[in-house]
């Protein structure tokens, strides 16, 4: 299958796991051993976590691509970040991300936009662009 026919597959299927995606960041309806377990076997989504907020603590304009549910945009607007875009062929995952950041106060920051990279156009410039988990 071409990628560009496989999209809609990707698309429906990150649209239908926004929760439990998201409760890896929140714990979230997970048990004590349901955490435990992401802890230990997810070890390593949370060391990118904190990798990618170190190295975008001096940025300003961050564009996140595949942004999922905006946890990582929060992050940057929490360390400083006065703009950011987070970039979701999942629309369900851009409205989770929204509800994020509106929560946590973060939402004055962020722009989103429902699309794909490789359609993606802007003549903007960041000072940090991640693609965290989405190669």
């Amino acid at each position: 299958m071409a990628m560009k026919e496989s999209l809609p597959v990707v698309i429906d299927y990150w649209n239908n796991v926004v929760d439990e995606f998201d409760s890896i960041y929140t714990g979230k309806g997970k048990t004590g051993i349901g955490k435990w377990a992401d802890q230990f076997f997810r070890k390593d989504i949370y060391q990118r976590r904190d990798w990618t907020r170190e190295l975008t603590k001096n940025a300003r304009s961050v564009l996140d691509i595949g942004c999922g549910p905006g946890r990582f945009c929060s992050d940057y607007v929490k360390q400083g970040a006065t703009r950011v875009v987070g970039l979701d062929t999942a629309p369900k995952m851009l409205e989770k991300a929204k509800q994020v950041t509106a929560e946590d106060g973060t939402a004055h920051a962020c722009e989103w936009v429902l699309g794909d990279i490789l359609q993606y156009k802007t003549d903007e410039q960041f000072d940090a662009t991640v693609a965290m988990g989405f190669w």
